[in-house]
This record gives C-alpha cells, structure tokens and sequence, in this order.
C-alpha cells in the first residue's frame, strides 16, 4: 500500500489529512489509476484494469429506475426520463462512473454492467473534475458541473448516450461542485453544492435543452446532501451548511414545491452520504457526522428504518451508488482518515455482497448514476 498527500485545495471541502493508503474489498489493483495529462487510457482497452490517465471525463446522487421487485418494496413502477424524449437521448443500459478525487480532481469514463466495469474513450468528453452531480433522463446521463484540477468550479453540462459525451449547455446554474441530483420525470432536479461564495440553495431543473431554476423556498444552502427519486417525490436528506453544520432533516420536492417532512425516525446528522432508490425505498448509506458511517437506511416515503445488513462495506463518505435492475451498486469513497476505496458492492435490500470485480482506481467523490 502507497501513501500519497491530499492536494491542498480540498482543504475547503473535507477535514485536512496529511496522507493517504489505499484499500480494496474487491479486487482491482493498486496503482492510483489516472494522471491530469489528458492522454486516456494507455493501451485502448477497455474494463480489466484501472484507468491509465484521462483527465477529459467523468455522477451524485443517482435517482433509480423504480424496476427492483426484490428490494424493500415492491417497486413502483415509475420510469425517470418517461415524458418525452430530446436530441440527447440515448441508450444507455449500465451504471455510469466518472471523475472522482483521489489527490487529484480524476478523469475516465467508466460503465459497469453488473459484472464487469468497462472504461471508455467517450470521444470529446468533460475535463477531470471531483464532484459533480448526474442523474438519468431519456436514457442518457446528465452530469453537472464538479470542480477541476485547479480547484476551479465548474457550471457546464454533458449528456452521455451509452457511448459518447456531448456537451449540452455552459449555462444554468452557476458553477459548482457536491450538488445533489436525481431524476422526476421528464427532468434533472438539481439542488444546492458548494460555489466560490460557500453553500447555494437553489432549485433548477433540466429538460433535456435547458436549465430553469424553480423554488426559492426550500431547504437551507449546503453542499453534500444526499438526494434520490420515490414515486412523484424527490428525497433530501443531509449535508452540510455555510456554517460548517451538518444536518438531519429530510425534504420532498414534487415538481414545483419543498417540503420539509418530520418522520418519527431519521438519521443522525450528516454529510456526503448516498442516497439510491430501490423498489418502493430509497436506500441511504454512510456519510460523515465527526466519524464516518457504514449505517443502512431506507425511506418508505413517511418514516425512516434502520437496517442491520450483516456484513456492509466498511465506514466511508462520498461513495458512488445507483440503481441497476433489482440492486443497487456502490463503488469506492473514502474512510476520512487514510484510506481510499477501489471496491464494488450489491445490495439487495437485505444483504450487502462485495463484488469480485476489477474496475476503476482509489477514488472518493465521483458521479455515478444508473440507467
């Protein structure tokens, strides 16, 4: 196991560490993956390997796709992306990866088709960033701004259609990183992150052209809140505010209003968990509140429930998880101390499962959706 320093320019948005080591639970190697010089992956292939160094590609919270029948629920057969389709549709079938933090803001596109992560060229594709958000619609991903190399917000927007980016928009929201996103309906709903003045609380949504920022009213500024779809509803829970405080409380938005929920039961205080939704829950995992969590939550839409899988992946924050068909998917993050993750997980709505899968490199803080 190496060790490698964080790159000073986080310091604003995690606690400061002097170094870091690596660990995988489930079987990719260990060599940090890619470097900023822009060049791709080294020899062309694609899956089998980490990525060699791709600073031009690379999703938040995923919304899921409401089809899981085994999951706590019986799904409720909602579709995202169902009203109506734009230039930018796609075909997309599998989880996407991109970018991700691991001393650097990282590149690489990566897609995962529930046994073997594949990496892609993607053509032209969005610069190595750390946290942006990306949600599904119309069959294509959506990502949304992160911050890049030089610690710059970013405010553009890409659309991956199952095998190349096009960039859709440089205009919208205003640039920055640790948004949350998820799907409702015909539109990408887009809240809050971390901008050059701190913490936004702004609502936009995007239909496949163009962004409309919406509410005014609604949850308090803060970055790393997690967020996924349930039915009609988006979910928020978490984050952390201009003050450095994290919280607790749980929203609903249903296409036009926020609304602040005061469920019997809920979650401690805390920032940078993940949030998917599978069958009738939304699933919340891990996050930060002083030490970092492995903690299994689900929404039913009125309550939280606290689940006791038997084995979950170790305490971590700012993982990826998304939906694919009847489980979720969770990949890498990071323990706040020393170590990165490079491992892939199930869940079923029971039971967490490692993955013996070799895939992309340590990293924390990507973008990862489901189809």
């Amino acid at each position: 196991m190496g060790a490698r320093c964080l790159a000073a320019a986080l310091a604003a948005l995690l606690p400061c560490l002097a170094c870091s080591s690596f660990k995988n639970e489930g079987g990719s190697s260990g060599d940090g993956g890619n470097s900023a010089d822009g060049t791709g992956p080294s020899d062309g292939s694609s899956g089998g390997g980490n990525d060699a160094g791709d600073a031009s590609t690379h999703p938040g919270d995923a919304g899921g796709d409401g089809t899981a029948s085994d999951g706590p629920g019986t799904g409720d057969g909602s579709t995202p992306g169902d009203g109506g389709c734009s230039p930018t549709c796609g075909t997309n079938t599998q989880v996407l990866l991109f970018g991700g933090w691991e001393n650097q803001a990282l590149g690489g596109t990566w897609t995962f088709d529930g046994v073997t992560w594949s990496q892609h060229d993607g053509g032209a594709a969005p610069s190595a960033r750390l946290g942006p958000a990306v949600a599904a619609l119309n069959g294509s991903e959506v990502l949304f701004g992160g911050q890049d190399i030089n610690s710059t917000d970013l405010g553009d927007t890409w659309v991956w259609n199952g095998s190349t980016w096009t960039m859709a928009s440089n205009s919208g929201p205003p640039a920055r990183y640790a948004a949350g996103a998820a799907t409702l309906g015909s539109d990408v709903v887009l809240f809050g992150g971390e901008g050059t003045g701190g913490p936004v609380g702004d609502t936009w949504v995007w239909n496949g052209t163009s962004w409309t920022q919406k509410a005014s009213v609604g949850p308090s500024a803060r970055q790393g809140a997690a967020m996924a779809r349930l039915g009609g509803t988006i979910v928020l829970f978490g984050g952390r505010d201009a003050n450095f405080d994290q919280q607790a409380d749980t929203w609903t938005w249903d296409g036009s209003t926020w609304t602040q929920q005061s469920p019997a039961h809920s979650p401690s205080k805390r920032e940078f968990a993940v949030a998917a939704t599978l069958g009738s829950a939304v699933v919340l995992f891990g996050g930060m509140t002083g030490p970092e969590l492995n903690e299994t939550w689900t929404w039913d839409g009125k309550d939280w429930t606290q689940l006791a899988p038997s084995t979950p992946p170790d305490p971590r924050q700012s993982v990826g998880m998304a939906t694919l068909g009847n489980r979720l998917v969770l990949f890498g993050g990071w323990d706040g101390a020393a170590t990165f993750y490079d491992d892939t997980w199930f869940f079923d709505g029971a039971t967490w499962t490692a993955a013996s899968t070799v895939g992309p490199s340590f990293r924390a803080l990507v973008g990862m959706s489901g189809p």
